[in-house]
């Protein structure tokens, strides 16, 4: 795993590898009543699973757990769906305001960060 992209799942045991006494104490509501995170990836349909406050809120528990696993910097990519680009926004922001530093990368396949 290089220290700019990791796949969810990857840091740990919880919902996209964040160990729920890790999560950002702003962050743990949100995620906890999320329906579209799973241990292996993320589902649902925007705007009824999840929307760009969820997105949000991922970000701030990625950037914590990455950052308690000494990273600092992240990389985030998207698909050509419609709601990919307020999603990639939010989840950026919440990824910044957890202290990491992220490339964007922009719209690319699905494994192109795996």
């Amino acid at each position: 795993m290089s220290e700019t992209a990791f796949e969810a799942g990857a840091l740990g045991e919880g919902p996209l590898g964040v160990e729920p006494a890790r999560v950002r104490d702003d962050a743990a509501p949100k995620l906890a009543r999320l329906r579209a995170v799973r241990a292996y990836d993320i589902r649902g349909v925007v705007g009824r699973d999840l929307d760009a406050e969820d997105a949000r809120a991922l970000g701030l528990s990625v950037a914590t757990e990455a950052r308690a696993r000494g990273l600092s910097r992240l990389a985030v990519g998207r698909d050509g769906r419609l709601t990919s680009p307020e999603l990639e926004r939010a989840l950026v922001e919440g990824l910044v305001a957890g202290g990491a530093s992220v490339a964007r990368i922009g719209l690319g396949p699905t494994p192109r960060l795996a």
